[in-house]
């Protein structure tokens, strides 16, 4: 008979809910509402069920298998003459399958997809428990902890874990009444049932399906228990090594008994678990899961001491941005199930349930970023969505993860580019894993090894991160050699031109829509490539003089390439096209908003810069619908919204997603409604879309409030954001009640700023820069000095 749960009701609940805390009260059900922790390499969530849990540790470098070394990427060089003849001659078909034909003969067949990842372990817990009473279960964002809690007639139980930044152990404390702790534990290690996924043909009228063929193959594993604790260790096929875990236990009072496949905890006070995993390649050494768990011994057995520890690490980084949209004080005792009740109900979007969000898209940065980022799908609007705002939530370690991930990826990617295109340069695969930047996945639906915009896309938050921080060595060093090696494979990859002598990107692929009059996704001039390889080259002009990268013939050959670009066209409402093609025709129902990189992530697409570009952008936005209602494509749009001053669209596409399914009861995200997993495109996405709506920022421009969702966060506050134009916001506040606002920054480099407020200003003062008027009303021109905080109080117009 299942233990009867009694959730804590909110009166109680003070002190143990509140800000930066995800609360739930009833225990999950499912996988994908357990509640998350991890430091970045080790990942631990819970199920929270008194009675008996599941507590799932992962660790990200964990993979099966599917072949001994990865296949190369495609050998289409040879024949990409042939196929571009063939797309020039609209013969679009012919040209897709050529393209699948001979990457079949090069030996890398279509349609392969990553290496799965799989748990450390699985520990099973049981306790005798009859009725939970006051049962509560949060994780503390701040300190990353773990706390689940209940009462019976003996008192009151508690299990508590994190995974440890200092020590890099899973860490786990059991506490009951005294001598009341009676527990079973039991390593387990999940039966991985691999099956050949099958594909589709994603909406091609006449399309085909298929199956992913190569199959992973399960490790090899062995657990022991021990009176000490728990070994297991598993063996990889192919010499791939393998991985070593341990869980020692540590039993305060009472008595321990062991067994082959379990341990028996009585009458106990408390136990503490400390695990640990390693990933050993080429070979797993036999006993290593043994010295694993003699390596946990020297740890100390003092939970507090061990939190504490963590905490010196964790905390000061998520308590650098503060965001406070002055929202009910009762709400933040509301657990995630009632928050998204009331939300439906709600005529506006809560402010607790929308600071939850963006505390919990960067508690997922702090979570997931280690010795590789988050790494869910493609590049492009998954992967980068998923890190979208650690740059300007300030977390540059977590950025850091992911620019050491592509770094990694260069050999692979400068195979890529000679395998498939012939190309110099580097070629960034659009499904990287850990193992390897190979580009595998692709077939002639989803042609990604023709998408010469994911390098681009990737290199943004590089140069994001040189405009949040003022790192001129970064720059130097990491950011401009990449776009410089990048250029190359512009230069070599636009070899036709128009009649007009423009280039002719052929063949391009705006993912993953096609024009609705072709139906093959592979064909010309998708506004994407076009515009990522315009970034590209402006960059590389605009800050190679700065840094000393480039020579004069290489600026000229810039230059002249920028000038051959193709123009983007409109459409017959005024719209931004998808492809710069006059023949091809929308296709506006996708979930994908490609050709909008240059409002977002890129800064091309802004009134100021061409008033035009603007509006075909922000009308193209307006009218693109869902698609299969994929989570990134609605981040994306409202990412781009947000960068297009279209509250509107903000506040619509943040309400679809917090209200629509999208959201799980322990605030991670899912690829499409209601669907059981966990996907965080929309964790990524959501901080990224409300820091945007509330500072704009590029180098030389700064503006308040361009896209405040309406009739939402009237007033509020943001402290620690890092703009995009070397400045740290130390405060910014806004009371559109009373038309008023406040922006302490601190600028990292001598420059000079526009700040605007598009709304009018009606007056204000500045402190701390030389002040001239601007354009008019909405600008002021201010020369800011490195260092020297500047402090404005503006008031806007009624």
């Amino acid at each position: 008979m299942a233990a009867i749960i009694n959730s804590m009701p909110i009166e109680k609940r003070k002190g143990i809910s509140g800000r930066h805390i995800i609360t739930c009260v009833n225990p999950s059900t499912e996988s994908h509402n357990a509640l998350p922790t991890g430091n970045g390499i080790i990942k631990l969530s819970t199920m929270g069920q008194p009675e008996c849990d599941i507590i799932v540790i992962e660790r990200e470098e964990l993979m099966s298998p599917q072949w001994e070394t990865p296949p190369k990427a495609p050998q289409l060089a040879n024949h990409l003459d042939r196929i571009r003849k063939l797309i020039l001659n609209k013969e679009y078909k012919k040209a897709a399958e050529m393209a699948d034909m001979a990457a079949a003969q090069s030996g890398t067949p279509f349609t392969l997809t990553a290496n799965p990842s799989h748990p450390a372990i699985m520990l099973n817990i049981n306790q005798p428990v009859m009725v939970a009473n006051n049962y509560i279960n949060t994780l503390n964002m701040r300190t990353s902890l773990i706390t689940t809690q209940w009462d019976d007639e003996d008192g009151h139980y508690v299990r508590e874990m994190f995974c440890s930044r200092a020590d890099n152990v899973a860490v786990v404390r059991i506490t009951a009444p005294k001598g009341h702790l009676n527990m079973t534990l039991r390593g387990m290690f999940p039966e991985l049932d691999y099956k050949r996924e099958e594909w589709t043909s994603n909406d091609i009228p006449n399309g085909r399906s298929g199956l992913f063929d190569c199959l992973p193959i399960p490790p090899e594993v062995t657990i022991t228990h021990t009176l000490s604790g728990i070994c297991l260790s598993g063996v990889y096929e192919y010499n791939r090594g393998g991985f070593s875990t341990a869980v020692r236990t540590i039993v305060n009072g009472g008595s321990v008994n062991c067994s082959s496949d379990s341990i028996a905890i009585s009458n106990a006070d408390s136990v503490l678990l400390l695990i640990g995993c390693r990933r050993n390649y080429h070979n797993q050494p036999e006993g290593d899961d043994q010295r694993r768990l003699d390596e946990l011994e020297k740890l100390p057995a003092d939970f507090d001491l061990l939190l504490k520890r963590h905490v010196d690490i964790h905390q000061p980084m998520f308590d650098r941005l503060s965001v406070d949209l002055g929202g009910d004080p009762d709400d933040y005792l509301l657990s995630t199930i009632e928050l998204k009740r009331k939300q439906f109900l709600s005529k506006e979007i809560i402010p607790a349930y929308m600071e939850a969000m963006v505390d919990m898209g960067r508690f997922f940065l702090l979570s997931e970023c280690g010795k590789f980022p988050p790494i869910y799908g493609h590049v492009n609007v998954n992967v980068n969505l998923q890190v979208s705002s650690g740059n300007i939530a300030n977390l540059p370690e977590m950025m850091e993860s992911f620019f050491r991930w592509i770094e990694w990826q260069l050999p692979d990617a400068r195979e890529n580019a000679e395998r498939i295109l012939g190309a110099r340069g580097f070629f960034i695969a659009c499904h990287p894993d850990e193992e390897s930047g190979n580009l595998l996945h692709f077939n002639e639906y989803w042609p990604h090894h023709f998408w010469i915009s994911s390098s681009g896309w990737c290199l943004n938050p590089f140069l994001e991160h040189y405009y949040c921080t003022g790192d001129e060595e970064f720059l130097r060093e990491r950011v401009l050699p990449l776009y410089r090696e990048l250029a190359l494979l512009y230069e070599d990859f636009l070899t036709i031109k128009d009649e007009n002598g423009k280039y002719v990107f052929v063949p391009s692929y705006s993912p993953e829509n096609f024009p609705a009059n072709i139906n093959v996704m592979a064909v010309k001039n998708a506004t994407m490539d076009i515009s990522v390889c315009r970034e590209v080259l402006t960059t590389l002009l605009k800050y190679g003089p700065q840094a000393d990268i480039g020579t004069p013939q290489e600026y000229e050959k810039w230059e002249n390439m920028l000038k051959c670009l193709p123009d983007y066209l409109t459409g017959k409402y005024g719209e931004l096209k998808e492809w710069a093609c006059h023949e091809y025709e929308e296709r506006y129902d996708h979930r994908h908003s490609s050709h909008l990189y240059g409002a977002y992530p890129g800064d091309e697409i802004q009134p100021e810069l061409d008033e035009d570009l603007y509006r075909a952008a922000f009308i193209s936005n307006r009218m693109r619908a869902l698609g299969n209602e994929s989570c990134h494509g609605i981040m994306h749009r409202a990412q781009a919204a947000a960068r297009l001053k279209d509250p509107w669209l903000v506040q619509k596409m943040l309400r679809f997603t917090l209200e629509s399914g999208y959201v799980n009861d322990n605030f991670t995200t899912a690829h499409n409604p209601y669907t059981k997993h966990v996907f965080p495109d929309g964790q990524g996405g959501l901080p990224t879309i409300l820091l945007e709506s509330l500072i704009y920022s590029r180098p030389g421009f700064l503006e308040l409030l361009p896209a405040l969702p309406q009739e939402c966060f009237q007033k509020g506050s943001l402290r620690g954001m890092a703009a995009r134009t070397f400045a740290h916001i130390d405060e910014f506040t806004w009371d559109m009640d009373s038309r008023q606002m406040k922006l302490v920054f601190t600028p990292l480099k001598d420059q000079d700023i526009t700040l605007c407020y598009r709304g009018g200003i009606e007056g204000i003062e500045i402190k701390g820069a030389h002040v001239k008027a601007g354009q008019n009303a909405n600008y002021y021109e201010l020369t800011v000095r490195e260092n020297e905080q500047v402090v404005i109080n503006l008031q806007a117009i009624k």
